[in-house]
């Protein structure tokens, strides 16, 4: 199998919420990242997390990588996006990760979307407590984005995920919303909202 994909960083993200904490992020009705070409509005009540929160995202994520690749020096890979509806510091808050990582050598955007959903099975083993299942394309800036759905179980606490990814060029951005399971679909619905103003500024 090819090495481990941005799902890797985002499988372990679902962990790192609980130690997640930090200064309010500030609720903006458009935000964006400096380290990726697009921008969304988020629904009343989801806010982007602060600097700090990202920064530590971001080295935790590239910690998580390392191990899984055995030290491979994989450029690119970056966590562009961090917002939750609520308090980071709680598993149950949802919350939604977006990670942009250039595409493999030798693998198209599908083949992508095939592995990265095995390193889900993978990586969650026993954790993983329902089939990855594939729901209907988000359109994303006017695309089609695959969107999967799954559960998993951390230290007792179940959570819903979906996990839509996006093509753009030589990269591909995955993106993963978490929730517990009876939020989920409000959850989504937010996603929705989210997506559909998803706009790239380069």
């Amino acid at each position: 199998m090819t090495r481990l994909l941005s799902v890797a960083v985002a499988v372990a993200m679902a962990l790192l919420m609980a130690a997640c904490g930090g200064d309010d992020g500030g609720n903006s009705s458009s935000v964006g990242s400096e380290s990726a070409s697009y921008e969304v509005d988020l629904p009343e009540g989801w806010e982007e997390a602060s600097d700090a929160e990202k920064e530590e995202a971001a080295a935790f994520a590239g910690a998580v990588v390392d191990d899984a690749t055995g030290g491979e020096d994989i450029e690119g890979v970056a966590v562009t996006s961090l917002w939750a509806n609520g308090d980071l510091n709680d598993l149950s808050t949802p919350n939604v990760i977006v990670i942009r990582e250039p595409l493999p050598a030798g693998l198209d955007f599908d083949e992508f979307v095939e592995t990265s959903n095995k390193n889900i099975e993978a990586l969650f083993g026993e954790a993983l407590t329902s089939d990855i299942a594939e729901g209907d394309p988000i359109e994303v800036a006017g695309e089609p984005a695959p969107a999967f759905d799954y559960e998993a179980t951390f230290d007792g606490v179940r959570q819903a995920k979906r996990v839509v990814f996006i093509s753009r060029g030589d990269e591909a951005f995955t993106l993963t919303l978490s929730s517990p399971p009876e939020d989920a679909e409000a959850a989504a619905t937010d996603l929705d909202e989210i997506m559909a103003t998803w706009e790239w500024t380069d």
